[in-house]
Parts: C-alpha cells; sequence; structure tokens
C-alpha cells in the first residue's frame, strides 16, 4: 500500500470541527442545506491507511477519521461502533491533538506524524512506531527515533522514515521489509538507504527511489516485484528494466512507477487488474507494463488497486473495485491517496472528497455502510 505523506502546510484562517454537522454531498454542499467555507477548511495532503484516513489543515492541524479500535485515529475514547460491526469508528473528521504537523504517514493499523517533533498512534505491536516499544497508543506520544522526517510511510506492520536523504525503517521484518539484511523484527527505527528522494511502502514490501532516479526495493517478492528471483530480499535491491523513476508506488502485490514523460509503469500481480493494462490475469505480467495512462504526475497503490493523477487533475483508477482499464473517477484533484477499499483526494478548491469503501466510516461523510460509492463524498474538516 502506498500511503500519502503531507509536505509543507501554507497559513489559512484557523478552524475547530463541529461534530454535531453532517457532511454530505460530492460538491462540498452539506446534507442540511449549508456550505462549507473552503479557504477556512482548506486540506494541504491527506493520506490514507488500511480503513481510516487523515488529512492536514491549512494551519497544520490533523484531522482522522474511519477504523479506530487500534487507536489510530488518535482519538479517544471513540463511542461510536460502525454498523454490523464491533468495531469502533469515527465516521466524520475529529482533531488530533498535535503540534503543527508538515507530514503525516498511515500504516494499515497507525499513523506517525512530523512537524517540530514525530509522534505515533494506534497498533505497535510490531514496533512499527520505530521508539524501541511495542507498546501502542490511542492518542499520539513522542517518538524521538523519527525527529527531522519530512516523509513518513506505514505498511501492514512496518513503517519508515525520510529526514534528508536517509530513509529509516522499523517493525514487522519477516520478510526483510525493514530491510537492514534481517528477518526478525525491528522495534527501534534503523537507517537501511541513504541518497533517498521518495518512496513507499506496501503491506510487506518497501521501495524508494533514489537521487540518480533509479528504483530499488526491498521484502516481499513472491510476485516478482523486486526480481525474477521470487525470493524476498532483506537489503535494499535495484529494480532492473526501469530507469528516470520520479515516483514510486507499492500495493500488496504490485508496484507501479511514475517515469519521466509522465508514464506509468506497474509490474507483479495482476489478478484484479491493478498494473492498468487492461488485461485480469494471474498469470505474471512482463517484468514492466505500461499502465493505459498518459501525461501522469502521481501514482499511488494499495492492496490490489491503482490510482494516477494527470497533469488535467483527472483521477484515473484501476483494479479491485475498479475496471481493469484505467478510468476517470474525479476532476480536479491536487493530491490522491490511496487505501485498502478507498481512497481520497485533495482539490483545488481545499476540500478532500473520498470514495469506495465505507464500512469503517472512512469516506468521512458521516456514514458507514456495506455498500460501495465511486461518487467523490465531500469530507469539509471544519465548518
Amino acid at each position: 500500500m502506498l500511503y500519502r505523506v503531507a509536505i509543507v502546510a501554507i497559513a489559512f484562517a484557523g478552524c475547530s470541527f463541529d461534530h454535531g454537522v453532517t457532511p454530505g454531498t460530492s460538491d462540498g454542499t452539506l446534507v442540511d442545506g449549508g456550505a462549507t467555507d473552503a479557504s477556512a477548511c482548506a486540506a494541504v495532503d491527506v493520506a490514507a491507511g488500511g480503513d481510516h484516513t487523515c488529512a492536514i489543515g491549512a494551519t497544520g492541524d490533523v484531522y482522522c477519521w474511519g477504523r479506530g479500535d487500534d487507536g489510530q485515529v488518535g482519538v479517544d475514547p471513540l463511542t461510536y461502533r460502525c454498523v454490523g460491526n464491533t468495531i469502533y469508528c469515527q465516521k466524520q473528521p475529529a482533531k488530533v491533538s498535535l503540534p503543527a504537523t508538515v507530514a503525516i504517514g498511515l500504516g494499515a493499523f497507525h499513523t506517525c506524524s512530523s512537524g517540530a517533533q514525530a509522534y505515533c498512534w494506534g497498533k505497535n505491536s510490531t514496533g512499527q512506531y520505530g521508539s524501541g516499544s511495542v507498546v501502542g497508543a490511542t492518542k499520539p506520544v513522542m517518538v524521538a527515533e523519527r525527529g527531522g522526517a519530512t516523509a513518513l510511510d506505514g505498511g501492514l506492520g512496518h513503517g519508515c522514515s525520510l529526514a534528508g536523504t536517509t530513509l529509516s525503517c522499523a517493525g514487522a521484518n519477516a520478510e526483510g521489509q525493514v530491510g537492514n539484511m534481517s528477518v526478525l523484527q525491528q522495534a527501534t527505527a534503523v537507517p537501511v538507504k541513504t541518497g533517498v528522494v521518495s518512496f513507499a511502502l506496501g503491506n510487506t514490501t518497501t521501495c524508494a527511489v533514489d537521487s540518480a532516479k533509479l528504483l530499488w526495493c526491498w521484502g516481499r517478492n513472491t510476485y516478482r516485484t523486486i526480481d525474477q528471483s521470487m525470493m524476498i530480499k532483506t537489503l535494499p535491491t535495484q529494480v532492473a528494466g526501469i530507469s528516470d523513476v520520479e515516483q514510486v508506488a507499492v500495493g500488496n502485490d504490485h508496484v507501479c512507477a511514475l517515469v519521466g514523460g509522465g508514464a506509468v509503469m506497474c509490474w507483479g500481480l495482476n489478478a484484479s487488474g491493478q498494473v492498468g493494462n487492461g488485461q485480469t490475469s494471474t498469470t505474471l505480467p512482463a517484468p514492466i507494463t505500461q499502465a493505459q495512462v498518459e501525461d501522469a504526475v502521481e501514482v499511488v497503490a494499495a492492496r490490489n488497486h491503482t490510482c494516477v493523477r494527470t497533469r488535467a487533475r483527472d483521477v484515473l483508477c484501476f483494479g479491485d473495485g475498479y475496471t481493469p482499464t484505467p478510468a476517470v473517477i474525479a476532476s480536479g484533484a491536487t493530491k490522491i491517496t490511496a487505501g485498502s477499499g478507498h481512497d481520497c483526494a485533495v482539490f483545488a478548491d481545499g476540500l478532500v472528497r473520498c470514495w469506495g469503501d465505507q464500512t469503517y466510516g472512512q469516506l468521512g461523510n458521516n456514514v458507514d455502510s456495506a455498500s460501495r460509492t465511486t461518487t467523490p463524498q465531500a469530507v469539509p474538516l471544519c465548518l
């Protein structure tokens, strides 16, 4: 999965969230007929975890929503249980008690942020915080080991952060996903790769782009996402056959890379059409396959699907929950992110909009339902 990271917040007027208001339609209009004030509630970035989502507001405030049974939304106590479930949910954005934040990264069951200091919350049973502890928290706790991070991301049970050009990772490591030449759990964050400019985590695979625009990956390799050996890689391994890489996205068992010129190249498992070549097959594609998109500027992936943002600000998605052929889901997006079964974007009007699975309230529209929607739902951070 790729969990997007926030960059730098810009200054707008402050705002607070009113839990009594119900956001609703995809155009930003409230169910009760009111309208959101986009200038006061603007988002600068959004990141999706497995079944939860967080956004950074214009003044550096963090708001989270969705599945919260492991404390991953950073709000305690949660009192609402999802419809038909015993799991606790946060159905609309709730402000997390944090100093001003400039970067945030979500794993399947945990969240980490960075500003003047770094914080993590949620599940930590495999040491994914990187603090040396395996004790989780329902509210943010400071993690000195992530200090100075400008980007963070999380997988199923591991997490990584980038400070300068050094990538450090910690957590579950049975398939070498930490990248420290071991398969033993690593509870304290350790540096694993230098010269890194961007990176992404899947469930048990990690990939990074270096300053030479070469791609390096490590961890699970069952579907030849790293090389043809199909054996795990416990150290960063250069992916052959691809160069001029601008950005990387990692799903459960597929990888996509944005390369110079706006092409998106994908490889690995394609049973759900997640490589974007218009086909589905349990037979592995060629090591590098070009997705049917053009002029891309951003690519994200999670589980068995992929989404791309184009220079024209269209969002195209393919794979599980979508068709094997990339199709436009939304227009006007400035940033995108992918969760296990839902996706979100920040739009030019400053609103976050989400679509997909809403079983755990992960669309932030005050709805939890077994139904899935491909219509982007407005998520006003404050009103």
